[in-house]
């Protein structure tokens, strides 16, 4: 009796010390997750204290709009390029050609923003750095306006605008989800995949950046708008770059919207173990999957080899390519074990079948060798 309940004491320690190790490696893997994904968003945790304010053009006295991010911009009334910052209105040389960004009123409140840095910028600080120490407290101090595509400098860091959620434009407040990943670079596109329904594309883009040299940068994934035409950046090498000419540029006009798709993991920074391998793909599908497509209208095709993180994706479809849909496209995750109990179940599967096939047609040989006359 003093034997069995020493024994079940034994086994009630060992029990408890599995599911501790078990809840450790747990707690570290979202830890780790946490502070390594640069795909979590972040918020500010206070709505600014200065308001968006209007402010009269110098010249013609019709009402522009400070956006809080110091941004040139030109009068919709007399054309003249200009400058707001703090408040105070600076107009420019007429000679210098900017694009008129107006501004839809009234303005909504934005879901989640999704920025990307200057590579050249980032060489002394970390993703997470950047999200606190730059970033939060820039949207802190005053209320900023956030239009797709725009390009914007906080101290020595420049940044380029490539998502706002549903809108195209909107204010930065305490319910918007901040994203700051994927730096950008200037090297040469090469390769340049264009989501439109116009037929001279290639002409329009090729002139407008040629004329507009600084703002000659395209980013995958996001919009371009010239001259109130839309463009989305379905793929470009190195996933940003600018326009030579001798880039290739390819236009698809008809992209489905995707219901689902599923990744299989081919490099993870993170061994699972097995008892809690279930629990690590649904932390790394909500902390590093999930995040990534959340603020983002994406564009992905078939195989595709898909980085995000330190996690490298395998991306598998029905379709040969389409949009994954913020809150509409259903995301799964697999891993290489996965895939290769499914490939054996398959492949015994298969052996069984030609087994059964082969001892069907062996009973109807004998039979037809037994009774030669009898119609089968």
């Amino acid at each position: 009796m003093g034997n069995s309940s020493r024994h079940q004491n034994q086994q009630g320690i060992q029990s408890s010390q599995q599911t501790k190790q078990i809840n450790k490696s747990e707690s570290e893997l979202i830890k780790y997750l946490a502070q390594s994904c640069s795909t979590f968003p972040s918020s500010i945790t206070k709505n600014p204290e200065f308001k968006a304010q209007k402010v009269n053009c110098l010249r013609c006295n019709h009402i522009l709009f400070d956006d809080g991010l110091g941004r040139t911009n030109k009068c919709e009334e007399c054309q003249i390029p200009y400058v707001i910052k703090d408040g105070v209105i600076t107009l420019l040389n007429h000679n210098q050609d900017v694009q008129c960004c107006p501004y839809g009123f009234p303005l909504q409140h934005l879901d989640s923003v999704v920025l990307r840095v200057n590579q050249n910028c980032i060489n002394h600080i970390s993703y997470g750095q950047l999200m606190s120490q730059i970033i939060l407290p820039f949207f802190e101090k005053r209320e900023r306006i956030i239009t797709s595509g725009a390009c914007f400098n906080i101290d020595q860091f420049e940044f380029r605008v490539v998502g706002c959620g549903s809108q195209l434009q909107g204010i930065v407040s305490t319910g918007t989800k901040i994203y700051c990943y994927e730096s950008y670079t200037d090297r040469i596109l090469y390769k340049l995949k264009i989501y439109t329904q116009r037929k001279n594309f290639q002409d329009e883009l090729f002139h407008y950046f040629f004329s507009h040299p600084k703002e000659n940068q395209i980013i995958q994934d996001s919009y371009i708008k010239i001259n109130n035409q839309e463009y989305f950046v379905l793929q470009c090498t190195e996933q940003s770059g600018r326009l030579h000419l001798y880039t290739k540029m390819e236009c698809i006009s008809n992209v489905p919207r995707l219901s689902q798709v599923q990744f299989i993991i081919l490099k993870q920074p993170i061994e699972f173990s097995h008892n809690n391998r279930n629990y690590a793909m649904q932390q790394v599908l909500n902390y590093v999957v999930h995040p990534y497509f959340a603020g983002l209208t994406r564009y992905l095709e078939k195989g595709q080899i898909l980085r995000i993180g330190d996690f490298i994706f395998e991306v598998c479809l029905q379709e040969d390519y389409g949009f994954v849909i913020p809150n509409q496209t259903h995301i799964q995750i697999t891993d290489q074990i996965d895939q290769r109990m499914n490939l054996q179940q398959f492949q015994s599967l298969k052996t069984t079948i030609q087994q059964a096939d082969q001892l069907i047609i062996k009973i109807m040989i004998d039979k037809i060798r037994l009774n030669p006359y009898i119609d089968y």
